[in-house]
């Protein structure tokens, strides 16, 4: 997400992300969900990632094993597919703010059950993948600036 909105000239306030989905007459919120890598100390993470299990985000930190080859493994990918599961169970239109094609997989499968995405990104600077765009809905970020941006 952070860079999506950067592309776009803009970061993302995460409480005005989450109120915008919230307030949507049409829509019910679940649970927000930010996935995070463990490893990095960008921006103050783990002060970041406080701040948002406070403000009601299912917060997961995802943490990492190196090979001896300097590769990181972890289980990003697997934490989505679970989470993605059993969100299906109680939602059929789900949101998700993600660049990486990684997460198409699970997408198309839920999709087959009849489950909707929507990805927002950018593309803008070819940030988003474009298996992502093949498969779901697409909302341009830029958008939904005057909503979620930092004031």
């Amino acid at each position: 997400m952070r860079e999506a909105s950067r592309a776009c000239g803009f970061e993302v306030d995460l409480t005005r992300l989450h109120d915008y989905f919230a307030k949507m007459p049409e829509r019910r919120l679940v649970k927000p969900m930010y996935v995070a890598d463990a490893g990095t100390s960008e921006g103050g993470l783990h002060k970041n990632l406080l701040f948002l299990a406070l403000s009601g985000y299912d917060v997961d930190e995802v943490t990492y094993a190196v090979r001896d080859d300097g590769t990181k493994v972890g289980n990003m990918q697997m934490l989505f597919t679970h989470r993605m599961h059993m969100l299906a169970y109680t939602c059929e239109h789900l949101f998700v703010v993600t660049n990486d094609g990684v997460y198409a997989p699970v997408m198309k499968d839920l999709k087959l059950d009849g489950k909707r995405f929507s990805i927002i990104s950018t593309v803008k600077d070819g940030i988003v993948s474009r298996t992502l765009r093949d498969i779901a809905d697409f909302i341009e970020i830029a958008r939904l600036k005057d909503h979620i941006a930092v004031r």
